[in-house]
């Protein structure tokens, strides 16, 4: 057998992706209707099975990390921003259930994205201090010194300021040295 044919000597192939071709972007006619079907189907499930939320998890329906997911994106963020659901947060940050909202009046139902990131780092709090050393006070100690380092906003700076928002010049800085010194 000749080197040029031995199969040592043969060029190796390349090996295959497992991974799909990339999809397009979903157009908005896409996601519309992904978005009905999804809560339709979020809404079925819901009715038919009332005990799959029993130990806390959220019903996520089977088909939604095929089907729904590529073009609707995560499902909580989805549900968090459907008005037709509301999320009650569960003592773990992965525990959480999806509540159908009557549809009336949802302004009650959502939570808003701060209440839920507090909730989430009251929930990392629990997490990494120990059962003994927990204490609400320390946690709510806490929140307040970050808000003094970070400084509340005030009611009147909405209004526009007079002079167009334009910096104004210092006339005399007595910190700064001045220009007859720079030259010496």
């Amino acid at each position: 057998m000749s080197p040029k044919s031995s199969p040592k000597a043969a060029p190796k192939e390349a090996p295959k992706s497992k991974k799909p071709a990339p999809r397009p972007a979903p157009s908005g006619k896409e996601i519309e209707e992904a978005s009905k079907k999804a809560i339709q189907m979020i809404k079925d499930g819901l009715t038919a099975n009332p005990e799959a939320q029993a130990k806390g998890y959220p019903y996520i329906p089977t088909e939604w990390p095929m089907e729904m997911k590529p073009i609707l994106g995560a499902y909580r963020k989805f549900v968090e921003s459907c008005s037709c659901f509301r999320i009650v947060q569960g003592d773990q940050p992965a525990k959480y259930t999806v509540q159908v909202t009557s549809g009336k009046d949802t302004s009650e139902a959502i939570i808003p994205p701060w209440e839920l990131e507090l909730q989430k780092a009251w929930m990392k709090y629990l997490q990494c201090t120990p059962k003994k050393s927990r204490s609400p006070e320390e946690f709510i100690g806490k929140a307040k010194a970050v808000t003094s380092a970070t400084g509340m906003p005030k009611a009147a700076e909405g209004k526009k300021k007079e002079g167009g928002g334009q910096k104004r010049k210092v006339d005399k800085v007595e910190d700064a040295p001045s220009a007859q010194n720079k030259k010496a």
